[in-house]
């Protein structure tokens, strides 16, 4: 099993969801170290979000009542990376980095050019298309409202990988838009 240190767990939120982000943010993550390990949809119930709510970041009562809403408005995709281990030492943990310098600023109008919130054009504090576990000592409980299972239950060898990248492939491969397609059709029947 990866170091815990090494292990981060990454939300798209609904509206990174519905916007089809999922496979881009999870490229962009590769082209800043992480490998992407594991992979669930799903639909926050309100026990995910109760085991959730002491990672999440709110300025009050009002944005926690939000967030709740928010979780709700369709599925979620979690991700559970893999920082890559050939880097600098001294490095900080991968969950640090992630929540501290690669998601960007909560506040998406304040997120800087190279992070996520900033790249992707995240809308606002309620719609900022990613959640991240800030540290490790919230992995394990995060990864276990996820994904349902502890850590070391779904990076154990040869165990189980329903929620693996095997069960990703629509993320991973290429995708060709619709013009592309109809062009090379065209070309191939010599039309073009």
């Amino acid at each position: 099993m990866p170091e815990p240190d090494r292990l981060a767990l990454l939300i798209v939120k609904p509206d990174g969801v519905a916007q089809h982000l999922t496979r881009l943010i999870s490229l962009w993550m590769r082209d800043q170290g992480y490998w992407l390990r594991g992979f669930r949809e799903l639909t926050l119930s309100p026990e995910h979000q109760s085991l959730l709510k002491a990672n999440r970041q709110t300025s009050g009562p009002i944005d926690g009542e939000l967030d709740a809403v928010i979780y709700t408005l369709g599925p979620i995709h979690a991700l559970l990376l893999e920082q890559k281990t050939d880097g600098p030492t001294g490095k900080p943990t991968a969950p640090a980095e992630l929540a501290e310098r690669l998601t960007g600023d909560f506040l998406p109008h304040r997120a800087q050019p190279g992070t996520l919130r900033g790249d992707f054009g995240a809308l606002n504090p309620i719609f900022n298309l990613v959640h991240a576990t800030d540290n490790t000592e919230n992995l394990d409980r995060d990864a276990q409202a996820l994904f349902d299972r502890p850590l070391a239950e779904l990076l154990r060898p040869g165990g189980d990988t329903s929620f693996g990248i095997a069960q990703t492939p629509h993320l991973l491969r290429p995708f060709r838009s619709r013009i592309s397609t109809e062009r090379d059709r065209l070309i191939s029947a010599g039309q073009a």
